[in-house]
């Protein structure tokens, strides 16, 4: 499966960090998150179950907070790279060269060619 990232890493004023965090829960709330940089987009849908991580850490005149909230999607045989379907029915196989295919079988065994 592709791996897809969008990141910020940035200074930026308190108010702007809390309207920020305030546009996740809202679509956390609504079920699916958006995360957009630079014409990058990504849109996260959370499962029933989700792990969270806190971390909270001082040292000296460093203060940090950290968020991690994560889950794993259930692959469906929508989005498997396997999929079984009747000859010419196949949406991915719709380019394969229909001429190629024998309208009827062959009089020979494929073991009696060699």
């Amino acid at each position: 499966m592709e791996k897809r990232k969008v990141s910020l890493e940035q200074c930026m004023p308190y108010k702007d960090v809390v309207e920020y965090l305030r546009g996740f829960m809202a679509g956390f709330e609504k079920g699916a998150i958006l995360v957009e940089k630079d014409g990058e987009c990504l849109s996260l849908v959370p499962t029933d179950n989700v792990a969270v991580e806190i971390e909270a850490k001082m040292k000296g005149n460093k203060q940090s907070f950290s968020l991690e909230v994560s889950w794993e999607t259930p692959i469906s045989a929508e989005s498997s790279a396997f999929a079984v379907a009747p000859m010419g029915e196949c949406p991915s196989c719709a380019t394969a060269d229909a001429a190629s295919v024998p309208d009827e079988p062959a009089d020979t065994p494929p073991d009696a060619e060699n």
